[in-house]
């Protein structure tokens, strides 16, 4: 079954792709937004929506389409089709004059690197092999806990600067939204490599392949640094230790429970390699038998041990896989460190990189 396509406005809803057309019109109201999810309850193959933008401050084409990344089989592109939405998502307010999270750009983009620094598998695992696990339980990950939304609007985000710096200004990742709308906009499926040839024709430039073989091919983690220098920022990454308000170390609890669909074992997640939990030789899929002596049968059980923990305490964690007999690990509770991300302008701005930035910042361009 397809599904409706993502849709590029402030509601993040699957399906396939709307690519906008912006001009720059006054608006005297507020501008708001009212959308209806219609779903005829005898007939759940398909649903509606329908959409209102009221006194909004530029005028803006939406095209519809479907196309196949939505249906229940997993897929490699939910990168670009979930990922960059969500670039769209936030750029789409922006461009509306409609309520968004972050104060600014720069705001919103420091946030996005912070979480893709958070998780570590953001910067380990493919954006493809991602993506073909976002649809499905925990495991196929290993003990990496990443994003396949958060990558693709990253990776959305550093292409628009790419096209940006290779057309000096005229195009940007719109112009990509409708070159695959024109080459996908039907019932067509697509890829890395379709994604890699409408980026090339946009920018007409010889970069993206590079940009297409390090983050997508071979998954190399993205490296902020160099696309941010071409805006005439600079950015700085700490790690210091996590702690409360108060200035206290926090304890390490990057460890999470889920129950299989098909089972009600409470089941350990994962998120960090490194952390004190995996390093007590405990991984993601493993059955929870007991934590320090009782017995654990549901999630809230396994919450009301891990919410009490502080650090220096030895929780003793019972476990087992499948059928096999239940063994103990001791995890010694220590504390962790976090990201934290702090974008700037460059003072010494090359006058084209401060004309970039001012395009960038500038959402209806």
């Amino acid at each position: 079954m397809d599904r409706l396509g993502f849709l590029l406005l402030t509601v993040a809803l699957q399906g396939s792709a709307a690519f906008p057309v912006f001009a720059q019109s006054p608006a005297r109201t507020a501008p708001s937004l009212a959308y209806t999810l219609s779903i005829d309850t005898t007939d759940l193959s398909g649903y509606s929506v329908s959409i209102r933008v009221y006194h909004a401050p530029h005028r803006f084409h939406l095209a519809m389409a479907t196309h196949h990344e939505y249906d229940d089989r997993q897929s490699s592109a939910l990168w670009f089709s979930e990922g960059v939405t969500m670039l769209y998502a936030d750029l789409i307010c922006r461009r509306l004059g409609l309520h968004v999270e972050d104060s600014t750009r720069i705001a919103h983009l420091t946030s996005l690197i912070t979480r893709y620094y958070t998780d570590t598998g953001n910067a380990v695992l493919a954006p493809s092999r991602v993506s073909l696990a976002s649809t499905i339980q925990p495991g196929p990950l290993g003990d990496y806990s990443a994003s396949t939304h958060l990558q693709g609007e990253l990776l959305g985000a550093c292409l628009d600067i790419l096209i940006r710096d290779a057309t000096k200004g005229r195009q940007s990742l719109d112009g990509v939204m409708r070159e695959m709308y024109r080459r996908f906009g039907g019932h067509r499926p697509f890829g890395d490599s379709d994604i890699e040839a409408a980026v090339t024709t946009v920018c007409g430039c010889t970069t993206a392949h590079a940009f297409f073989r390090d983050f997508l091919y071979d998954g190399k983690p993205i490296d902020f640094i160099p696309w941010l220098d071409r805006l005439g920022l600079s950015m700085r990454h700490d790690q210091p230790a996590a702690a409360d308000p108060n200035g206290r170390p926090l304890p390490d609890t990057r460890i999470y429970s889920w129950i299989r669909r098909d089972d009600t074992s409470v089941r350990i997640g994962i998120t960090h390699p490194n952390g004190c939990w995996a390093l007590a030789g405990l991984h993601t899929g493993d059955i929870l038998v007991r934590m320090n002596g009782r017995p654990i049968h549901t999630r809230q059980d396994f919450q009301a041990v891990v919410g009490a923990i502080q650090i220096g305490d030895e929780i003793k964690v019972d476990v087992k896989k499948e059928a096999s007999p239940a063994t103990s690990h001791t995890v010694y509770i220590t504390g962790y460190t976090i990201p934290l991300i702090h974008i700037s302008q460059n003072p010494a701005a090359a006058p084209a990189q401060q004309r970039l930035l001012e395009q960038w910042l500038d959402t209806s361009r």
